[in-house]
């Protein structure tokens, strides 16, 4: 924008020039929600937009815009509407035209700054702001229970002990299946409101069903652990179970209920951990899950929490720093919890590093993970908010939910805080990665606050923890993929694009591609209304 205005200047006469001067300003400004712009690099001191080794930008509806350089050499290719940068420079191939329009011909490039069209988005704000709310929220008590008297089944333990210990309890046996030298199967009533035990453990060839039937009020307490080994089979009904010190499953079975497990004594997999699936695990639903370790699904193994939508989990951390990790081959189902009261939360990080797992992690409003979440097999997200109190990785693993894409979600938000970073050199100091030849598909919601918010990164100007998407790692997003202060580095054939139908906007501190990477976009989100900034 030009402006001009006229002074008369009163001694001019006297010198024998004209006594009019006209005085000029100039200033640039730039629209605060560009329409069009669908790949951004924001940071002026900052790379820009920069390319190399054979590689190629698709933008073909919408334009590519840096607020730096603008670097695309010989044998790379960006096909978009228009190009721009600012602080820098246009270095495009000098020999022959390689940012080009979809049509082929030459696209305008122009010097013009181009404004963060989420620089103050309520959205943005309000999923950042859930990290203070996470940070500062209590975890409930850990589980205690009172001493009480052990029963078990097989092992060193003879029907006529395992019989005086069930009645004990307050409990009856079937006797048409009693047998005081070799019992196998053992069906258990209880009649009271509270049943108290130590530790339920059942070895050999045994098969318990204890109190199927009971009334769902009962109240089970249990100062030990419940325990079934391999060649055996657990039954609970419905009820109110406290377990101090864990529960290990091989074919194990609960009703619907309310469930507080403490850390078990054992180690299974790397820690100590709440819930240990070894076989088969099943707990019914809808229930609520208060978990003080964490849960672990064994290599092999099967793990089924909740049934319906308004189930609730309050997830703690194992004795070491993951809340829910899983074993190779591992199946992992928690049924919904965005109904009623439902709710999820993690204290520790999710760990699918066994290769060729699947995790399927409930529909909730929030997904509050105070941890990071590295995922190596196949997961299906639930729909909501998942705020990641750490950062996001899918790697080297194989898609095993029953399609080839590893990870996938719909009407899916990810927030990452970028607090800690993945240790391996290729996702080393990135809040967000994907690598090793896996793939990810996520939707962001239509509508809501967080409408066409797909993937937030870090948003303090002092936290430049940026997104790696490398090693053939293949990323299809519809929504915003926002690092504001971080690079987005493509690299080693990795790829990120529209969903089917979908809209990407990629936005980043600087874009970097190479080595046979690809960006694609074929439009830009509509966002709040646009503001004028004067920058210059």
């Amino acid at each position: 924008m030009n402006v001009t205005t006229t002074d008369t200047l009163f001694l001019a006469p006297i010198l024998g020039v004209s006594s009019k001067l006209d005085i000029a300003a100039e200033a640039y400004s730039s629209l605060g929600s560009a329409e069009s712009g669908c790949i951004i690099a924001l940071d002026k001191s900052a790379s820009g937009v920069t390319l190399s080794g054979g590689v190629q930008v698709n933008a073909s509806n919408c334009y590519v815009a840096s607020n730096s350089n603008l670097v695309a050499p010989c044998g790379t290719k960006i096909t978009a509407k228009s190009a721009t940068y600012d602080e820098g420079s246009s270095q495009p191939c000098p020999w022959t035209a390689n940012i080009v329009q979809s049509d082929g011909n030459s696209a305008p490039i122009t010097k013009q700054y181009t404004s963060d069209p989420l620089d103050g988005n309520d959205g943005v704000s309000e999923l950042t702001g859930r990290f203070d709310t996470m940070r500062s929220a209590s975890w409930p008590s850990k589980a205690k229970v009172s001493n009480g008297q052990d029963i078990e089944f097989g092992g060193n333990s003879s029907p006529k002990d395992t019989a005086a210990a069930i009645e004990a309890a307050g409990c009856t046996y079937n006797p048409a299946n009693y047998n005081q030298y070799w019992t196998t199967k053992w069906d258990i009533s209880c009649s009271g409101s509270k049943i108290s035990i130590g530790s339920l453990l059942v070895h050999g060839n045994m098969q318990v069903n204890f109190n199927t039937s009971g009334n769902k009020n009962t109240t089970y307490n249990f100062s030990g652990s419940i325990q079934n080994d391999f060649g055996t089979k657990l039954v609970f009904g419905d009820g109110t179970f406290n377990v101090a010190k864990g529960v290990y499953g091989a074919d194990l079975t609960f009703g619907a209920g309310t469930f507080h497990f403490g850390m078990g004594d054992q180690s299974c997999g790397d820690a100590r951990y709440s819930l240990c699936s070894s076989g088969k695990l099943t707990i019914d639903g809808p229930s609520t899950f208060t978990l003080d370790a964490g849960f672990y699904t064994g290599d092999g193994a099967t793990l089924k929490l909740g049934a319906g939508a308004t189930n609730s989990y309050t997830i703690g951390k194992s004795s070491g720093s993951n809340g829910i990790p899983l074993g190779g081959g591992s199946v992992t189902f928690m049924a919904d919890a965005n109904a009623g009261t439902g709710s999820f939360r993690v204290d520790g990080g999710i760990n699918g590093g066994g290769g060729g797992s699947c995790i399927t992690i409930p529909a909730s409003a929030q997904h509050d993970i105070s941890g990071s979440v590295n995922l190596a097999g196949g997961a299906k997200l639930g729909a909501g908010i998942y705020t990641v109190d750490g950062y996001f990785s899918v790697n080297t693993g194989g898609a095993s939910c029953g399609n080839s894409v590893a990870v996938s979600g719909t009407d899916v938000t990810i927030v990452i805080s970028g607090t800690a970073t993945p240790s391996d050199w290729e996702c080393n100091e990135k809040a967000f990665c994907l690598t090793g030849g896996n793939a990810i598909t996520l939707t962001a919601p239509q509508s809501g606050s967080n409408a066409n918010l797909a993937v937030i990164g870090p948003q303090s100007s002092s936290n430049t923890k940026g997104a790696e998407i490398t090693s053939g790692g293949v990323g299809k997003i519809s929504g915003a993929f926002y690092f504001p202060n971080g690079m987005i580095d493509f690299g080693g054939g990795g790829s990120l694009g529209n969903v089917p139908g979908g809209c990407l906007q990629l936005i980043g501190a600087s874009i970097s591609l190479s080595g046979g990477s690809q960006a694609l976009s074929e439009c830009a989100l509509s966002t709040s209304s646009g503001k004028v900034a004067l920058i210059q």
